[in-house]
């Protein structure tokens, strides 16, 4: 009898355990991400940089460059937003980015750099067809804005290259693969544009 006792309350205890985490993963802050955005809901919205992905349910902020890409200026529709997520449609297929490290970025700043109101045409106004088909592509090349690298990449990655004022920009291109950008400076008032790119 002590012993069906007891296994009866062991049984107990881990409910409990499981009720309790079950609490805890159900208790992820929400948020509304056209509100963080500042635009009407449903809004048509964009993507301010090319975006790369292998599983569309499992991108990261990193935005390692593998994969199928998303161009930039593509129209998504934001529909969930928590501490450690974001959500979208496109084509009526469901995308999902997390975020790599929340100690180096927020997902709050992680959203308003990554979608705008701004169509592909707003975000690149000063660059030639070409340079547009190529950072479409998700291409850089030498002679390049740094601007047009933002729009082309997005940021690189936080944690090897965390001041963007540094004239060396390292990307993931890979899981063991990376992408050093190098840039020279034009002169004061005169935008950064791209010196050397290297693949590691």
């Amino acid at each position: 009898m002590k012993s069906i006792q007891k296994i009866f309350r062991l049984q107990l205890l881990l409910l409990c355990q499981i009720f309790t985490a079950l609490c805890l993963c159900s208790c992820a802050n929400e948020y509304q991400p056209y509100e963080i955005l500042h635009l009407p809901k449903y809004q048509p919205t964009y993507t301010c940089y090319t975006l790369w992905y292998t599983d569309p349910m499992n991108m990261t902020s990193e935005n390692i460059q593998q994969g199928t890409i998303i161009p930039f200026g593509t129209e998504v529709m934001l529909f969930k937003m928590t501490d450690s997520e974001i959500r979208f449609y496109l084509n009526e297929k469901e995308f999902c980015i997390k975020l790599a490290d929340s100690a180096l970025e927020s997902i709050q700043s992680f959203v308003k750099r990554t979608f705008s109101d701004k169509t592909a045409d707003q975000l690149l106004q000063n660059s030639s067809a070409a340079e547009f088909e190529k950072i479409r592509r998700g291409v850089v090349s030498e002679g390049m804005t740094e601007s047009q690298v933002l729009v082309a990449l997005g940021k690189p990655s936080l944690s090897r290259s965390p001041n963007l004022k540094d004239n060396t920009w390292i990307y993931q291109a890979g899981p063991v693969k990376s992408k050093r950008i190098i840039f020279q400076n034009n002169g004061k008032g005169k935008e950064r544009t791209v010196q050397r790119i290297f693949e590691l």
